[in-house]
């Protein structure tokens, strides 16, 4: 995968992010467990991504 791909996945994650986390503040209390879940779920690919991105930046 070329940096730009990885760049634009990464992108992609974060955006996700910013929505689930502002998903996160008016939910209903029975959706919040499954809102948690994916928001963990999309941040540790969001990290695997930022570490692939570092990877091919070093080399």
């Amino acid at each position: 995968m070329s940096i730009r791909q990885i760049a634009l996945e990464l992108y992609q994650h974060e955006k996700m992010i910013a929505s689930l986390r502002k998903n996160l503040k008016s939910a209903e209390p029975d959706k919040i467990e499954s809102i948690q879940e994916e928001l963990n779920k999309v941040t540790l690919e969001r990290n695997k991504l930022r570490e692939m991105l570092d990877a091919k930046k070093r080399s």
